[in-house]
Order: C-alpha cells, then structure tokens, then sequence
C-alpha cells in the first residue's frame, strides 16, 4: 500500500466516487494519496491513519513507519515528501504517547525535512511533527535538534 506514494498518477485517472450519484470523477496525486480537495472519499494517509489506529501491535508499526519515513526522503519529488510528511504527523497524531517508540526513526528525517528550501509546505509539516514530539516528551528539543 505505502508504494502508492511513489506512484506515477494519471492527470485524468477516473475513480468511481460515492456520492450518491454513481458518477465517476478524476483523482490527482493530491487527492487520491493525501485526501486533499476531497470529501471523505478515502485516501492513502486515510488508510494507514486507520490502519495504525487499528493495530495495537507495535512491531507492525516500525515498517509502516519506516515506509513513510522513505516518502519522506524522497529525493526526485515534492510532491511524494510532502504526502509523507502529512502521513508521518497523522500516524504520530493517532499513536499519541505510543508513538514514543517511533522516534529515533523519525528524528533524522524530520531534522533533513525541516532543512527543506523547495518546499515550505513540507518544512511547516515537519515542524507541525516536532511540536508534537516536543509536547509528548515534554521538553524544548529545538536546542539540541532542531
């Protein structure tokens, strides 16, 4: 499921959309992998938010994780960094304190996303994530790390 990130989305991919109407309509990378201009017709970030809620097991939390923490690094586009930054702060947001176990994982990362001058909107997600981990841990980490 976390290869969708990496996918190669179609401008014009036809999804049938429940609406009520039995319409088709078109989906961007945007909307099929993040939700965004959409309205609950279900998203990638939705499905792994759900499915980390879902999942008291923590051993199969570190390769989701570690999958999106891949998005995150990616190299050749924007676009798929911002989609991980947004699932790496939904799936820490949902684990809440659990996701304490998470962290040496997803620090390295956060600290190169933060450092991100293509893309304000991946930095400010970036921060959004390390605010969170600061409020977790209850400590200033802006020092030390960011």
């Amino acid at each position: 499921m976390t290869a969708l990130f990496d996918a190669k989305i179609s401008k014009d991919l036809l999804v049938a959309h429940d609406d009520g109407t039995g319409h088709l309509t078109t989906m961007t990378y945007g909307a099929l992998v993040v939700d965004w201009g959409t309205s609950g017709t279900g998203s990638l970030v939705g499905c792994l938010t759900a499915l980390t809620a879902g999942n008291d097991n923590k051993r199969y939390w570190k390769p989701l994780v570690h999958a999106i923490i891949g998005a995150c690094g990616h190299g050749n586009y924007a676009e798929v960094r911002k989609a991980g930054a947004f699932a790496l702060l939904f799936v820490l947001r949902t684990l809440g304190e659990e996701c304490m176990v998470l962290l040496p994982e997803c620090l390295s990362v956060l600290l190169e996303l933060l450092e991100d001058d293509n893309d304000k909107d991946v930095a400010s997600l970036a921060r959004e994530c390390g605010q969170m981990v600061e409020d977790l841990l209850g400590e200033n980490l802006e020092s030390s790390l960011w």
